[in-house]
């Protein structure tokens, strides 16, 4: 009987294999959660703010801040 090798779950995404994979990973990530904090924000708050600021910070500066950040965190040693 063949027996596959699954791979480590925790290893999928590595910064030492492929800073690329890393980065995108991270930038998705943080569209999900800036997609669903603009959704609880127009929910709950619905603060009068321009559309185009909305935009921005959903689809660019919070992802890039996100990837930003994890790549801070991965280096200061708390998410290897």
């Amino acid at each position: 009987m063949l027996h596959a090798r699954r791979p480590d779950r925790n290893k999928i995404v590595n910064w030492d294999r492929n800073k690329v994979s890393w980065l995108i990973y991270h930038f998705l990530v943080g569209e999900i959660i800036a997609v669903y904090a603009l959704w609880l924000e127009e929910f709950f708050i619905a603060a009068p703010s321009p559309i185009w600021l909305k935009v921005t910070l959903t689809t660019s500066v919070f992802p890039a801040c996100c990837a930003a950040g994890s790549v801070w965190l991965y280096k200061k040693g708390w998410l290897r």
